[in-house]
């Protein structure tokens, strides 16, 4: 075999083997999975001046060495999408709040009920004994009797920024970053106990509505402050993860000199990145706490794609990548122990995470100076998360990590729609608004965006 074949398939069993750790840098976050760092195609990787001089267009970039931009933007949501694919208010994502379940469950190795919960137990369930875990799998299917339903208004602002430089004549690195302030307001705890249908469990006489609200959603405060659990709105400012990006494309001259067939540049490309884990994550003592990037998990990503640039129309482009996020040893977390349990979970125990990784498929098309200096694109992008592997450090039989576990994949559909505008050679201004399209147990969060984008 000539050597140079030998070095090829060396080169593509290698990617092989590492394509499964890498991605195109997702994030590891239902609320803004796709992130944006400007308002410019995300695939140009600065060879617009080369692109111009192979079509014989007269460009208006005099450099193109390295780019620099600059991206306040606004991200806000109401609701969400759950895997019933039932609209829901935010607080209602990962499940109502099932004060009642609080009660239910085995009892972890050297822990026991706080106060409230305990009298709780004591008046709802006394012919249970103190010691005896309470297995009660279904009261309500319609999940109202002992269920908070809390609607949340989302919102996330900052300033993203994003620079590119040329390696080689091919080659690039782009790095990206930015701040970000979020907050979660908690509008209402609706106690939904009032619109169900008192249970008839003849065993259980005190399991009353009244006593239900009395002894449990009255209290939420009280048992929220026993489990160490701030329960009211959320509001935190932090930087984002830092990315760093190297890439290679190139284009390919078809059909130039055949005048029955259409002349257009093929332009294949591939992007490795890292995601470094910067920014602040979650603290589980806030209930509805978010992280700022992917939760203290390191990243890495590969993508890549082809995009056909024809050269009297448009240009269309087709992508796909991976992300995979490394593991993270947590303390203090909440951990369900009875499969019922959900929104809310009366103990905590030290695990492992090991998130899934992301996977994504995106579509584009792109007009450059169709009106004037004016430049359009628009972008179909679908991101899927695999289900989380969440291990305990220490083994508990009264933990239940695998109900989390079940609950932790999502899928979310955004098309990303832009204008730049050039208002010099070197200077350009941009608009881009990404809209929800689809999510499963995500959020339905609508993004905004302008961009000061600059070339040298």
């Amino acid at each position: 075999m000539p050597p140079f074949a030998v070095k090829i398939i060396a080169l593509v069993c290698t990617a092989c083997t590492i394509t499964p750790l890498l991605n195109g840098l997702t994030n590891y976050a239902k609320n803004d999975p796709l992130p944006m760092f400007s308002t410019l195609d995300p695939q140009h990787y600065l060879d617009t001046k080369h692109r111009d001089a192979m079509k014989g267009w007269e460009t208006t970039h005099t450099s193109e060495n390295g780019s620099l931009s600059f991206s306040p933007f606004s991200q806000t949501a109401q609701v969400g999408k759950n895997k019933n694919d039932e609209e829901v208010p935010l607080g209602d994502l990962p499940g109502r709040w099932y004060m009642l379940g609080l009660l239910f469950g085995e009892l972890p190795q050297n822990q026991s009920l706080p106060p409230k919960l305990a009298t709780a137990r004591g008046a709802l369930f006394p012919a249970i004994p103190p010691n005896t875990p309470i297995d009660i799998q279904i009261i309500d299917p319609n999940k109202k009797f002992g269920y908070f339903s809390i609607p949340i208004k989302y919102r996330k602002r900052g300033l993203r920024m994003e620079f590119e430089g040329q390696l080689l004549c091919d080659l690039g690195i782009q790095i990206q970053g930015g701040v970000a302030d979020i907050c979660q307001t908690v509008t209402a705890f609706n106690d939904l106990t009032g619109e169900a249908s008192e249970p008839a469990l003849t065993d259980y006489p005190e399991l009353t509505k009244k006593n239900v609200q009395n002894y449990l959603m009255l209290e939420r405060k009280n048992i929220a402050q026993e489990i160490n659990l701030d329960i009211g709105s959320f509001h935190k400012f932090s930087l984002e993860d830092l990315r760093i990006n190297l890439y290679w494309r190139h284009a390919y001259h078809m059909n130039k000199h055949r005048e029955t067939w259409p002349e257009f540049l093929l332009i294949p490309f591939f992007n490795i990145g890292l995601s470094a884990a910067i920014s602040k994550e979650r603290d589980y003592n806030f209930a509805f706490g978010l992280p700022f990037g992917n939760n203290d998990h390191h990243a890495l990503g590969i993508e890549g794609g082809v995009n056909i640039d024809f050269v009297e129309t448009v240009e269309i482009g087709m992508l796909a990548g991976l992300t995979h996020f490394f593991s993270k040893d947590v303390t203090n977390f909440p951990v369900p122990n009875h499969e019922c349990q959900s929104g809310i979970f009366p103990f905590r125990t030290s695990v492992e995470i090991d998130p899934g990784f992301n996977w994504h498929f995106g579509l584009k098309m792109h007009a450059r100076h169709f009106i004037d200096r004016l430049s359009f694109y628009v972008q179909y992008l679908y991101l899927c998360h695999q289900d989380d592997s969440i291990r305990l450090k220490k083994p508990d039989p009264a933990f239940f990590p695998e109900v989390l576990e079940e609950r932790s994949a999502w899928k979310v559909q955004v098309l990303n729609m832009a204008f730049n505008y050039d208002i010099s050679p070197g200077i350009n201004l941009g608009f881009l608004w990404q809209a929800p399209l689809s999510q499963c147990n995500s959020y339905k969060s609508t993004t905004v965006m302008i961009s000061l984008n600059t070339f040298f």
